[in-house]
């Protein structure tokens, strides 16, 4: 497994810890780390692999020792945590991230879909 953890940061502040997975034979370990700053899902996208959507938990939670120290706030600090999971449009899992959220750094909308969007696609 490849793995890639940065701090992201908005305006300077340290704002989201994020540590991504995928296959090797997806992503290198050498490609996974020249990304730097860049996107992942582009690097995925250059390799036959779009992601076509994610699933993802969202929790709060509090920081622990080391997450506190990456991301520049005290050790219990409120946190959103999203596990995500990406697959391509044939379902294939391709990317598995968790990010650390600062909670009072933003603010996340929901699309949930309902019961009638199966029926019209099944019709």
């Amino acid at each position: 497994v490849s793995s890639l953890r940065r701090v992201r940061t908005a305006d300077g502040r340290r704002v989201v810890d994020a540590n991504d997975w995928c296959r090797t034979d997806d992503l290198s370990p050498e490609e996974l780390r020249d990304i730097g700053n860049g996107s992942i899902y582009s690097a995925l996208a250059a390799r036959g692999l779009a992601v076509h959507h994610g699933v993802a938990n969202l929790t709060p939670g509090n920081a622990d020792a080391d997450t506190a120290r990456r991301l520049d706030v005290a050790r219990g600090a409120l946190l959103l945590t999203i596990d995500q999971v990406d697959t391509t449009a044939d379902g294939v899992p391709v990317l598995v991230s968790r990010e650390h959220h600062l909670a009072d750094a933003f603010s996340f909308t929901v699309l949930r879909q309902g019961p009638g969007v199966a029926a019209e696609e099944e019709s």
